[in-house]
């Protein structure tokens, strides 16, 4: 029997209960179009992307050695480019289905590939530009705190003192993004300008960004930790290994196709928690929109002019 679609609202002051109550509520009546667009997408990138997880669990014990470091840095390249495509996609799925989810009145109900992949793509699109500009940004940022702390670290205590308060600060400045791809997926302005609106509206609901981003990495660092529990065992393994002691089984081809296997769960269900922070933050948007711009009372004075 199929779920039929409660209409809710996106724009709507919310409490933390109400925020977690939406997520969970958005995940439970879309967890099947969300399950199979993820799996389409991103399971045959798992496929590939496992396949560098063994060289980088074993990091430490390769880049000590001068025969193995150029392979390490071409796997922690590949994950790199692995990583940055998958996250554009779980950022595209999610938004594009929780624009189908709120702005089309059936929902998702009768979605298939050929009527997703619109929004879909022009997510992607999106997505990329506003990823390469806050990771542009990022490397800003990052460049001048390198600078300042090379320039000041020698001048005093204190000076390096503050260098050290200077990075979490960062981390708490940045923390606001989180709303600029919500902003940037389910409206239809401008990159710069959602980036712009989407960390404004962060910063002046920095503590329920914060909350509801704790709660839920709590949850979802619980399953990833069960289901990742495979892959760290191969690790710890591979590590021992590459440290020189002996494993036993660790020639054996059954050893390795397991140990593929679980690295690609290790890689979906990674992108899987991804996607639950992401419903998050953009229900988290959804309640800042409202509470600081009230988008549905600007829409109603709109409606109301256009009569």
């Amino acid at each position: 029997m199929l779920m039929q679609h409660v209409q809710t609202q996106l724009y709507r002051i919310r409490s933390f209960n109400d925020k977690f109550t939406d997520t969970m509520n958005f995940l439970r009546q879309e967890w099947k179009p969300l399950l199979i667009f993820l799996t389409y997408f991103l399971l045959p990138l798992c496929l590939v992307q496992a396949l560098a997880l063994p060289d980088l669990f074993s990091a430490g014990s390769l880049a000590g050695n001068t025969d193995t470091a150029s392979r390490l840095m071409i796997s922690m390249g590949f994950f790199g480019l692995c990583a940055f495509l998958g996250e554009i996609f779980v950022i595209s799925i999610v938004y594009s289905l929780m624009r189908i989810h709120y702005f089309r009145p059936e929902g998702s109900a009768g979605l298939t590939f050929r009527t997703f992949w619109p929004d879909m793509r022009k997510s992607i699109g999106r997505a990329v530009l506003l990823m390469l500009l806050v990771t542009g940004l990022a490397l800003l940022a990052v460049g001048i705190f390198v600078l300042f702390v090379v320039v000041t670290a020698k001048l005093s205590l204190f000076m390096i003192i503050v260098d050290m308060l200077i990075l979490p600060a960062l981390l708490v400045l940045a923390l606001p993004l989180a709303l600029a791809m919500p902003r940037a997926l389910l409206t239809d302005e401008g990159v710069w300008t959602a980036l712009k609106n989407g960390y404004r509206l962060g910063w002046k609901t920095l503590g329920g960004v914060l909350a509801i981003y704790i709660v839920l990495y709590f949850i979802v660092g619980l399953v990833q930790s069960i289901c990742s529990m495979p892959a760290m065992v191969f690790m710890f393994l591979d590590m021992l290994s590459g440290f020189g002691e002996d494993i036993p089984f660790a020639d054996n081809p059954l050893y390795h196709f397991a140990e593929y296997l679980s690295n690609i769960l290790y890689s979906f269900v990674n992108y899987a928690g991804a996607a639950v922070l992401l419903v998050g933050s953009g229900i988290q948007y959804g309640h800042a929109a409202e509470k600081i711009d009230g988008v549905t009372a600007e829409e109603s004075i709109t409606a109301f002019d256009t009569l």
